[in-house]
């Protein structure tokens, strides 16, 4: 829906999760069922798919002025790339996660960390609890 109020637009029509706005306001990136992330312009249209074979769901991303952060598929166990694609130059590895992580993901304002979620540990218990109701 515009910002300034209206008929909603449709923006995909094929499904999509994570939408976030581009930092020129002019597009949203979102990724589709087939695991990969997508740009469409705000008023709707046919989008483009920018990087494809990004990890399995979870998979966060982070979209700054010069291209997008995302997790990439792991290359030993639970290890995974965190990949950066410039709209410019297309893509390079940035990092290794030694942990999986999920949705979260952002880039500070400077542009000099990559900020993602963690799982250092991941753990349940199954307690049998004997006459707990009075």
């Amino acid at each position: 829906m515009p910002a300034t109020g209206g008929t909603p637009v449709p923006l995909t029509t094929s499904g999509g999760v994570l939408p976030v706005e581009s930092p020129d306001e002019k597009g949203v990136f979102y990724l589709t069922p087939g695991q990969e992330i997508r740009r469409v312009a705000v008023g709707g249209g046919m989008p483009s798919k920018l990087v494809q074979a990004i990890h399995v769901y979870p998979a966060g991303f982070a979209v700054t002025p010069e291209g997008i952060y995302y997790g990439a598929p792991p290359h030993s166990g639970d290890q995974r790339y965190i990949q950066f694609f410039s709209f410019l130059t297309h893509g390079r590895p940035v990092a290794v996660a030694q942990h999986p992580f999920g949705l979260g993901m952002n880039v500070s304002p400077d542009g000099k960390y990559v900020l993602f979620d963690q799982i250092d540990e991941f753990d349940r218990d199954l307690l049998m609890v004997k006459d707990f109701r009075p």
